[in-house]
C-alpha cells in the first residue's frame, strides 16, 4: 500500500491502519481516487483515452504547476529505480494529485476554449497516476 511506499526504507515505521485507508493525504487510496477522477473528467469529454492526442499550451498558474510536476516523472523514477526509494515516486504521484485537484478547481477543462489542451493535461496526469501506481503495485480504479 502507499502509506507503506511513502516510508523512507531506512527509517523506523509504525502501522498504523488508518494511514492506510485514508482518502486525505499521503494514501493509496486517495491516489486511486484522483486517478478515478480523472479519468471521470476523460468520460464526460468523451476523450478517447487511449488514442488521445493533443497540444498541452499551459498558460493560468495552476496548468504550469500541474505540468512541470508531470515533467518531474523520468527524474523521479530513475532517482527511485537507482537509490531502491519508492518513497519518492509515492511523493511524486502524490505531488501529481494534489496539483491536478488545484487545476480541476481553479480551471475549467470541459466548458473552456482551452478545452483541448487542458483535456491533454488530464490525459498526461492520468496516464502518469496509471504508470506510477503501476511501478507501485497497486492497481488502479476508474470508478470510485
Amino acid at each position: 500500500m502507499r502509506a507503506d511506499l511513502m516510508q523512507n526504507r531506512t527509517t523506523d515505521y509504525r502501522f498504523d491502519w488508518e494511514k492506510l485507508i485514508s482518502f486525505k493525504g499521503n494514501a493509496s487510496p486517495y491516489l486511486q481516487y484522483m486517478y478515478a477522477r480523472v479519468r471521470s473528467v476523460l468520460q464526460k469529454g468523451d476523450v478517447a483515452y487511449e488514442g488521445f492526442s493533443s497540444t498541452v499550451v499551459p498558460e493560468e498558474p495552476a496548468e504550469l504547476a500541474l505540468a512541470r510536476t508531470l515533467l518531474r516523472f523520468p527524474d523521479v523514477v530513475a532517482r527511485a529505480a537507482e537509490d531502491s526509494t519508492p518513497h519518492v515516486l509515492a511523493e511524486h504521484l502524490f505531488a501529481v494529485a494534489s496539483e491536478f485537484s488545484r487545476f480541476y478547481t481553479e480551471c475549467p477543462v470541459l466548458e473552456s476554449e482551452q478545452r483541448q489542451s487542458r483535456l491533454g493535461l488530464c490525459v498526461l496526469t492520468a496516464r502518469q497516476l496509471e504508470t506510477g501506481l503501476g511501478l507501485m503495485g497497486i492497481e488502479e480504479i476508474e470508478r470510485m
